[in-house]
Parts: C-alpha cells; structure tokens; sequence
C-alpha cells in the first residue's frame, strides 16, 4: 500500500511538472504573440534635428511640417542624447578654450563684460557660455556625473550662466549629457511616438545612467543603444527602467554594440528591429526598395530615414511609397 502512495506522488509530482513547463511556455508564447500584434504595422521614424532642418530649410514651422510628414506615413521621432556640440550649433552655448579665453581677453574692450567677469583661465579648463540659467543648471549637474563634483563648477557671471570644467575642450564638446526634458517636451508636442536613443562614450558612469529615471516618459515606446557598447556600470538600472516602464529595445540592424547580445537575453519578446540606410544617401528608388524588403524579408519594425539633399517633395514621395 505505502508502495503505491509513493508510486502516485511521484506521478503526480511528474504531471504537475509537466503541466507547470507547458504553463511556463504558454505564457512565453503569448507574450510574444503580444508584442507581435502590437509591432504588425511597422513604423517609419526620422531624427527630431533631422525634422528641424528640414523645416528651417523650407521656411516651416516644425509642428505644421510634422503633420504634413504623419500625414505621409512618419510615425516615429528619434531624440539623441545631447551634447555641447549640438546645442552650441543651436545658438543655446558658447563653449570655449583656455585659448579662446585669452584670445578674447586680448581683446580688451570690445568685450568688457568678459574681463569684468574675473574668469580664473586656466590650461585644460574648458568654459561654456550659457543664456539660459535652467540649461546651464542641467548640463552643470550632467557634467559632474560624468567628471566628478570636484571636476566642474557652474555659476551666474554677468548675463550667462558659466559652467567650468576642469578637461580640454576637444574632450568635453561630444561627451553625452544625457536627455534633456525640455527636447522631450518639444517632441510631445508633435504627437508622434518617440524613440530615445542611448550613446555611448568613455565616461558612462552608474549616476549618470541613474538620470534616465528622471526623463519623463509620456509618448516614448522605445529605446535604441546606438552607441559602440553598452554601458558597464548601471546596466542593473537600465534593466529595471526598461522592463518598469514596459519600453521596447530597438535593435539597429547590422550595427555591432559590445555587450548588447547579452542584455537582451531578458527581453527576447519585447525587442523589435530596426532598419537604418545611415548617414550615406542613396538614390530614391534603392532608398524605397531596402525599406520595404527590410520589413518583408526580415521582419524589421522600424524603418529609419534621413533627408539627406532630397527636396521636401521628394522626401516626402519616399515615405509615401515605402508606407
């Protein structure tokens, strides 16, 4: 009889396992069919400074030209990670040298604010030039994620906001500063989905990737690492801001980012594909057909253009035919 007993608990033990790996199964599978449904229509996606110029260059307003472009078949705007480089061409920074201070100290006079300010110039000081104070905040306290506290300074001086950095300025003028909310704004205003896109450089540390929780999420539905590697440090974070904010991972096809293989092993249903011809133009009618066999060959869900030269008549007959 006890025989028996232990013949039935270890069948039922062997049913009950059987019956947990298929639940386990089910539930993997209907996820994925999940994020299959909700990735049938592809999207077509373009850089938010891409849409800027084109608009600049055509004498638009960006919010009217974003529907003319949505009405075309854009669905999706990408936002980078800022850099000094970036808001410096916007008008946004003066950044400066310990060269260009003395430069413009000689110069006397013509630029007596600039004296009158009491700048300690310094070799390997880097200065940036800021009219707007919140902004000057912000890339103050961004800087010093990435340098140290000790390493930057920042601080009102006659009518700019003046941060200091204690690095040359070739090395600071491309460093990442992470996503500026005030750019999300902007973009939340175009109603389309947002993809952000992760860089990568030499100075990723853990408190700099920790101000991702500070973004506002809203629209944004996906996030690419378009970077050369992921980062080392505060990878456990991004995990978690992944997954808590049930973002996608868009995965640039052909683009080679160290660690990436291994960080996605967690999120093999939520990771979609994206296709980029880059930064080389290509005639129109190559430009269509890649897009379109990017989708039915290989299944990828977002298709990404750059204007490159195209007039904004044939730009937009491209989206219209790949859509």
């Amino acid at each position: 009889m006890q025989g028996k007993i232990v013949k039935l608990n270890r069948e039922n033990i062997v049913v009950f396992l059987i019956s947990l790996g298929f639940l386990s199964s089910v539930y993997v599978l209907f996820n994925r069919w999940k994020i299959e449904k909700e990735n049938n229509e592809y999207e077509i996606a373009i850089d938010y400074q891409d849409l800027i110029k084109i608009a600049e260059e055509n004498s638009r307003v960006p919010l009217e030209l974003s529907d003319e472009l949505k009405k075309a078949g854009i669905t999706t705007i990408g936002i980078e990670m800022e850099n000094l480089r970036n808001f410096e061409e916007e008008g946004r920074v003066v950044l400066a040298s310990y060269q260009d201070i003395e430069k413009l100290v000689m110069m006397g006079d013509r630029l007596r604010f600039l004296l009158e300010m009491e700048i300690p110039n310094r070799p390997n000081l880097s200065y940036i030039f800021v009219k707007e104070p919140e902004l000057g905040e912000w890339i103050k306290n961004s800087l010093k994620k990435k340098f140290g506290e000790k390493e930057v300074l920042g601080f009102y001086r006659g009518p700019y906001y003046l941060v200091m950095v204690s690095r040359p300025k070739r090395v600071i003028e491309n460093v990442y500063l992470g996503f500026w909310n005030e750019r999300i704004e902007e973009v939340k205003e175009l109603n389309l989905k947002i993809l952000l896109k992760f860089g990568y450089d030499n100075f990723m540390k853990k408190e700099f990737v920790e101000t991702l929780k500070d973004v506002e999420i809203g629209d944004i539905t996906c996030i690419s690492f378009t970077g050369s590697s992921i980062p080392d440090e505060g990878r456990g974070f991004l995990k978690e801001f992944i997954k808590r904010n049930n973002i996608k991972i868009g995965v640039v096809e052909f683009l080679k980012v160290k660690g990436l293989k291994s960080f996605l092993k967690d999120y093999a249903y939520n990771v979609i594909g994206i296709h980029s011809i880059g930064r080389k133009k290509v005639d129109k009618e190559t430009t269509v057909e890649r897009m379109i066999r990017a989708v039915r060959e290989r299944n990828m869900r977002i298709l990404y253009l750059h204007p490159f030269d195209y007039s904004l008549p044939d730009f937009i007959n491209i989206i219209t035919e790949i859509r």
